[in-house]
């Protein structure tokens, strides 16, 4: 039997592994390590930063000896190791309810010895299923060897550097897990002359997401007010006034929109951001995770794009029903403080959807892309931090 299937991992008190209340890297409720009957699995239990390992961004995963667990972008690690594979015998007077602890003592198998990374490791033994064979029982020792990572100054515990590892972009896990939060959007807008005369009625599409339980979505300013960026239009001195935002979330029938509403513009029409809001509902999707730090990026970083390219027309070509998002992929071309360059395919419709880091935190709102010149996937997105910044507290 298992004396201790699952191990909590988080900064809840109750945590059986708890870091420090301080350290925000972390969720109260974090990560699990649970034995499944074949062996130890780490599952992330909705925590904000995300639980890496090795480097890579996992939802759940099968660990082994030497793999590192991260909770949270830069947050704690731990080392993962597994001792005592040879399995030593317990003789038969040995009950299968006894502790391991107490069983590996009564056999002269002490503690293994502690590895010791930077100042302070932290051991959980974990006890492994007793089986019961014909004549004796096996016991197989795990060991998490772990090691708290946080600024000495601030909470006391020192770096680690893992191993170098290769950095893994999961695509299928990105786009799973975010989404349901990214919206199609539909704007139904009157086109006046400059003295108010209605002259068209017209309609733009364009993407969004879901930033809050609030229901606030960020988009783009142009996805909303076409008439601002259209040459003619402007030329003509056009104006617009909007008679209908629809919302549909991914997944739902166009006849399932919610109305949208307009809360704010980006001062500038070549920041290209808007924020809108819908009603709340239960269990209304929405990202959490965001990277608002530009200077973490650079040239050849992988990124992913997802969104509603071709908007409506999109909807006729697939035959589809529902609203499917498309996801698409590239790597960072060049990064400014106001705009991040990227080579992912993008189009028409795409306008306003969310931009992903290789660990799944949303680093910008695709705006644009260049036409002219025969130019083929030179996109822009505005950094997430602008946009942020544009959602009411």
């Amino acid at each position: 039997m298992l004396a201790d299937p699952q191990i909590s991992v988080g900064r809840a008190p109750a945590s059986r592994l708890a870091f420090p209340p301080g350290d925000t890297r972390a969720s109260a409720h974090h990560a699990e390590i649970t034995y499944d009957g074949s062996g130890y699995v780490v599952r992330d239990t909705g925590s904000t930063n995300g639980t890496f390992v090795n480097g890579r961004r996992v939802y759940s995963f099968r660990l082994k000896s030497g793999d590192v667990i991260e909770f949270g972008t830069g947050g704690p690690k731990v080392q993962f190791e597994i001792e005592g594979e040879d399995e030593p015998q317990l003789p038969p007077t040995v009950a299968p309810t006894q502790s391991l602890e107490t069983a590996s003592r009564g056999n002269g198998f002490g503690p293994p010895p502690s590895k010791e990374f930077g100042r302070t490791t932290v051991r959980l033994m974990i006890d492994r299923a007793v089986k019961k064979t014909s004549t004796q029982f096996k016991v197989m020792v795990a060991v998490l060897s772990l090691l708290v990572v946080t600024l000495v100054a601030v909470v006391g515990y020192l770096a680690m550097r893992p191993s170098p590892a290769p950095q893994v972009f999961d695509f299928r896990a990105i786009a799973s897990q975010n989404q349901a939060a990214v919206v199609f959007l539909y704007v139904r807008f009157t086109l006046t002359d400059e003295n108010g005369t209605p002259i068209e009625e017209d309609a733009a599409t364009g993407s969004g997401f879901v930033v809050s339980p609030d229901g606030y979505i960020v988009t783009n300013r142009h996805v909303l007010q076409l008439w601002e960026y259209d040459e003619a239009w402007v030329r003509n001195r056009y104006k617009g006034v909007i008679r209908e935002i629809k919302v549909v979330f991914a997944d739902r029938s166009p006849d399932d929109a919610v109305p949208g509403e307009l809360v704010r513009l980006s001062d500038s029409i070549d920041t290209d951001l808007a924020v809108l809001r819908v009603k709340p509902f239960e269990k209304m999707p929405y990202l959490q995770s965001f990277n608002r730090d530009t200077s973490s990026l650079g040239q050849g970083d992988p990124v992913a794009v997802i969104g509603y390219p071709l908007g409506k027309d999109l909807f006729t070509f697939t035959q589809a029903k529902t609203a499917e998002t498309s996801l698409s992929t590239g790597v960072i071309s060049k990064v400014t403080p106001k705009k991040i360059q990227l080579d992912a395919s993008a189009n028409n419709g795409n306008s306003g959807g969310p931009v992903f880091d290789r660990n799944g935190n949303v680093i910008a709102v695709l705006t644009q892309g260049l036409a002219s010149m025969n130019a083929q996937n030179i996109n822009f997105g505005t950094p997430i931090g602008q946009a942020l910044d544009l959602v009411p507290k």
